[in-house]
């Protein structure tokens, strides 16, 4: 576990967007809140009734209530019930396409769709850990079409997700190289997914999405 000061850094982040959102609420249950919402998704089953003593011993009495996301989970739960997603695809970004869902709606799955939204609000990136066909990727796709269909655009924005598999290309692919015949950059393909990103931001009809790159599998350090 990570708790240093990048740790703190997420913290105070999610709780000042927690005090503009509730202007009128203690800030003592807000960081509490904040505090929750940064930690919860990344302890194991076993550790988390140890976070849980440590902040009811420094928070006495205090209980947060539970945010609203009632109008998320439907839409998850209807995506996964139709079997159907609608969501923007990475050559057409302009349009939607359907997607196969077949997957059962279980609160397990909704409980970790919650935390990983939660988490990628006060996040540039993360990592979802676990064993292979634990539903990792799942995830992802079940947050991702539910905010699409999502009928509160206030809150919940549309996903543009463009993913790639990092162990079907080299690390020099993914990151670029110096090729030493021509003595020129070769950009990698997640650079070029930024660039992606970073152009779209000009897009009126495209500003306002959230963009997300995902590495769907393993990937290997520099």
């Amino acid at each position: 576990y990570d708790f240093g000061m990048r740790a703190v850094k997420s913290i105070l982040t999610a709780a000042g967007q927690l005090k503009r959102n509730f202007l009128n609420e203690k800030e003592d249950i807000l960081v509490l809140r904040a505090i929750n919402d940064v930690n919860l998704p990344k302890f194991t089953d076993a550790d988390l009734p140890l976070f849980k003593g440590i902040t009811s011993d420094l928070f006495l009495g205090m209980e947060v209530p539970e945010p609203d996301y009632m109008v998320l989970v439907e839409s998850m739960q209807t995506v996964c019930k139709d079997l159907v997603g609608r969501s923007p695809t990475p050559l057409s970004v302009s349009s939607f396409q359907t997607h196969t869902m077949n997957v059962q709606p279980t609160k397990e799955l909704l409980a970790k769709c919650i935390q990983l939204y939660e988490t990628v609000t006060v996040r540039h990136s993360l990592m979802v850990v676990g064993l292979a066909m634990s539903m990792k990727t799942t995830v992802f796709k079940v947050l991702e079409y539910g905010m699409c269909n999502v009928k509160d655009k206030e809150r919940f924005q549309d996903v543009l997700m463009l993913s790639l598999n990092p162990k079907s290309i080299t690390i020099d692919q993914i990151y670029g190289n110096f090729d030493p015949v021509t003595r020129e950059w070769v950009e990698g393909i997640g650079a070029s997914l930024v660039r992606k990103c970073t152009q779209m931001e000009t897009d009126p009809e495209l500003a306002n999405k959230r963009k997300w790159i995902m590495f769907d599998g393993p990937v290997d350090a520099i």
